[in-house]
Formats: structure tokens, C-alpha cells, sequence
């Protein structure tokens, strides 16, 4: 049975990455909203600081004292505001990516197909969507929807290469990998015949 048909049953793991699509989905989201965590956190905290500066540059303390409750109070207010950003940049990115790959794995379910086309829609229709979200002008929304599409088939025709490598892609059937594996397993036939005819 053709490797791909084989996923019309849920229960059965995607050729994706050889993770299946539930976990693919659920651990890319997780990673994104880890790596983005602290980005967030580095511009939220830099622009505190620098808030808190011009806030306060009018009434700057003159006492050790004040200096002590001045740097107390803005490292508070650094910190504070860079876990804010810092969660607020993970959830949306998380967010971004996990409906991205979502609909990638909607689109390989119902075509029972997975090949570049499913990303490349799946990524457009996320460029459109964050277009539409945002409110965007009706030029730079084509400009979002394009770029998501760009995207898309890049990282789609990436995974098929990958996948072509490995003899799975459904619309070219061999591989130079799979042509030689086959040819190895031939030889290791013949050479156990072979033995086992002299026995």
C-alpha cells in the first residue's frame, strides 16, 4: 500500500519529519513559544528600561538612598515588563505556528496526499489570515498573502526533497537512495540463496 494512503487512517504516524501529526504540531508549538520566550523578554525589558529613564530623568534621587530605591524600583519594572512581552511574543508566535502546521496536517488527512501543496496553502491562508487580523491595507495584505506563499511551497518543496531522498514522495516513485537500497537488498538475496543451494 502507497505510503501516503496510508494516512488516511489518523492512528497511523505522518511521513512529516516521521513524527505524527499530533505531536508534530503540539512540539513545534511548544519549541516556538520556548525560543521566542526570551526575545520577547529582551525587547520588553530594553524598553522598560529606557521608559523608566525618561519617566524619571525630571527627579533623579540625590541620597544613596533614593539612588537604592530608584535602581530597586526600575529593575522591577524591567522584569515585570519583559515577562509580559516575553509571553505575550511566545503565545503569538506558539500560536502562529501551531495553527500553521494544524492546517498542514488538516490538508495531508483529507487529501490523503503529503506533498508541498498542503504547506504552501496552509501557510498562504496563515499570511492571509494574520493580513486580515491585523487590518491591514488591501495592498500589503496580497503583499502578506504572497510572502505566506513564497513560504509555504519553499518549505513544502524542502520537505519533498527530503521525503524524495527517502523514496516516499507519491509523484516520483524512486529515489537515488531507494534505487540502492533495492539493489543491496537483491544482492543480499542472491548471496543467501546462493548459500543456501550449497548447503
Amino acid at each position: 500500500m502507497d505510503i501516503d494512503m496510508k494516512y488516511k487512517d489518523p492512528r497511523k504516524p505522518s511521513p512529516r519529519l516521521s513524527v505524527p501529526p499530533l505531536f508534530r504540531v503540539l512540539g513545534l508549538t511548544l519549541v516556538t513559544g520556548v525560543v521566542m520566550f526570551p526575545l520577547g523578554f529582551y525587547r520588553g525589558s530594553r524598553t522598560a528600561g529606557l521608559r523608566f529613564l525618561a519617566e524619571n530623568s525630571h527627579r533623579l534621587p540625590g541620597t544613596m538612598q533614593g539612588w537604592y530605591f530608584y535602581h530597586k524600583r526600575k529593575n522591577y519594572v524591567v522584569i515585570r515588563d519583559g515577562v509580559v512581552e516575553g509571553l505575550k511574543l511566545s503565545v503569538r508566535f506558539a500560536g502562529f505556528v501551531g495553527c500553521l502546521f494544524s492546517i498542514e496536517a488538516t490538508l495531508d488527512w483529507i487529501r490523503g496526499r503529503i506533498d508541498a501543496l498542503n504547506t504552501t496553502v496552509a501557510a498562504g491562508l496563515m499570511g492571509a489570515g494574520y493580513a486580515m487580523f491585523s487590518h491591514l491595507p488591501a495592498s500589503q495584505m496580497r503583499s502578506t498573502a504572497r510572502t505566506g506563499l513564497k513560504f509555504g511551497l519553499v518549505f513544502g518543496l524542502a520537505q519533498d526533497m527530503i521525503r524524495y531522498m527517502r523514496g516516499e514522495l507519491w509523484y516520483v516513485r524512486s529515489s537515488p537512495i531507494n534505487r540502492s537500497t533495492s539493489e543491496v537488498k537483491n544482492k543480499i538475496v542472491q548471496v543467501e540463496n546462493k548459500t543456501e543451494e550449497t548447503k
